[in-house]
């Protein structure tokens, strides 16, 4: 009865140690899945370093465009008025000067009037 005993103690102290190697096992199998998976989780986090990284350049990028952008628009309306400015004056130069032929045309059509007169009279006279 004894032996019995001592048999059936050793095989269950035999089936504990099958159970406590499966847990081993599936334990150590589990520590391996977690360091990959740390690995992973790390590596992803390198990535979305880099990733915010490129995006504060990006943004900051972007906002140095909208800058000169704006600086742009700025200096074209600037040259946009400037040369507003100067088709205007060049107008009213261009004004002047036509007042000024045609004052000068007509002083000189009167003059040859009264020249064209004078040789007829002159003719006339003769």
């Amino acid at each position: 009865e004894e032996s019995k005993l001592t048999q059936k103690q050793l095989k269950q102290q035999e089936s504990n140690v099958d159970t406590l190697q499966a847990t081993i096992n599936s334990l150590t199998k589990s520590r391996a899945e977690l360091v990959e998976r740390i690995a992973e989780l790390e590596k992803t986090s390198i990535e979305a370093a880099t990733l915010r990284r490129q995006v504060d350049e990006l943004r900051h990028t972007e906002q140095t465009l909208t800058n000169e952008l704006t600086s742009l628009r700025t200096h074209q309306a600037h040259l946009e008025a400037t040369h507003q400015r100067e088709v205007t004056n060049l107008q009213e130069k261009l004004q002047h000067q036509q007042q000024e032929a045609q004052r000068h045309q007509s002083q000189l059509q009167n003059r040859l009037n009264a020249a064209e007169t004078a040789a007829q009279r002159s003719a006339l006279l003769t």
